[in-house]
């Protein structure tokens, strides 16, 4: 099938985890032998290689500058339809004519209004990647600043109404769009890496980190998690370092806080030319989300190399764990339990295998999923 995928998401550099799904999404279609036209509503100034790279990615790469001028109202929720722009919608239904497009995928809730340019014969698919409803105030209480998208609950059952099929990203999610649509249109289909695991190797708890890009929520996360584990350092030092990656340190630099003292077990890298050899340099991996929806792709890209990984309770969502070591219900909890590891290297190798078991079960079930749309 001729499949056109929408989506306001450059293809290269890769170091979100946005990209890092819709990469997934892409190479499954075409092992399954669909021809994949992606049309990226450009937001950026993207490189003559990383477009180049773009172009050898997919089958047919289109772009359209993104024209869109948006509106919020007082209470901070954007207007419907605010991001579409006039003559979007023809572009999409003539590119579905040259192409003769069977699918569209619609990345995000608030381009939706472009299906209604598709024609009637095509399948529409929204990908919400996240729960929309009420997302501002979240961010806010818990003093983020609401960045990105947010809308009425009213308003992401109107968005999601223009699909046949509706991608979630966890069970909750899944059950919350088709409540508010009144409708079984959504499914859960979650972000999946091809297993790919590391031999396994000697045990040690020296290196710990994470990869976070460049968002609020990650600076403020980043920022607690730092804190908490300085604390616990200051009280009960342990040979242990902290590595941070991704383009999270763009945000540190920015607002002062960073570089941080040479004294100091902590390390900002930013990004890296490789994900695979960032995790290769780690003895463990840490979640340290405390709260959101969607999935923690990072987290699902370090199980799916086998690595052992510490998580709070909110972090490993959307994969089926009860594990003692996935479950900490605070940073103090999660650091709590870094330093026993530490102080016992031996239970890493049951941690090890606990990521391939949880992962392989993750993967066969989202695949399939996948597979059936």
């Amino acid at each position: 099938m001729d499949i056109l995928y929408f989506a306001p998401i450059r293809l290269f550099p890769k170091g979100h985890g946005n990209i890092a799904t819709v990469h997934q999404y892409i190479k499954r279609l075409r092992s399954l032998g669909h021809r994949v036209h992606y049309v990226l509503l450009n937001e950026g100034c993207q490189s003559g290689k990383d477009l180049f790279f773009s172009q050898k990615f997919v089958d047919t790469l289109d772009i359209i500058q993104n024209k869109e001028n948006i509106i919020r109202d007082n209470d901070g929720y954007y207007t419907f339809d605010t991001r579409y722009f006039e003559g979007l919608g023809e572009k999409i239904h003539d590119l579905c004519l040259r192409y003769k497009i069977d699918i569209v995928i619609c990345t995000y809730i608030f381009h939706s209004k472009i299906l209604e340019f598709v024609p009637d014969h095509v399948i529409k698919i929204i990908d919400t990647h996240d729960k929309m409803t009420d997302r501002h105030l979240f961010l806010r209480a818990h003093a983020i600043k609401d960045e990105f998208f947010s809308c009425t609950r009213e308003d992401e059952a109107r968005y999601l109404s223009r699909a046949d099929i509706i991608w979630a990203r966890r069970d909750e999610e899944t059950r919350f769009f088709n409540e508010i649509t009144g409708t079984s249109k959504a499914m859960t289909v979650s972000h999946f890496d091809n297993p790919c695991f590391f031999p396994e190797k000697r045990t040690r708890t020296r290196r710990v980190g994470f990869l976070a890009s460049d968002n609020e929520v990650n600076h403020t996360m980043v920022k607690n998690v730092i804190d908490v584990f300085l604390r616990k350092m200051e009280k009960e030092p342990a040979d242990i370092r902290l590595v941070i990656s991704g383009g999270v340190r763009k945000m540190f630099e920015a607002d002062g806080d960073y570089p941080f003292s040479r004294d100091l077990p902590v390390e900002l890298v930013g990004l890296v030319p490789e994900t695979e050899d960032f995790y290769r340099s780690l003895d463990i991996v840490i979640v340290p989300i405390m709260f959101g929806t969607g999935i923690n792709v990072k987290m699902i890209e370090a199980m799916s190399f086998g690595m052992p990984v510490l998580s709070t309770r909110c972090g490993i969502k959307g994969v089926q764990s009860d594990s003692f070591w996935h479950t900490a219900d605070s940073l103090e909890e999660l650091i709590d339990r870094l330093w026993m590891l530490w102080k016992n290297d031996s239970a890493l190798v049951s941690l090890a295998h606990l990521s391939r078991e949880c992962f392989q079960s993750f993967f066969e079930k989202n695949v399939r999923a996948f597979d059936s749309c």
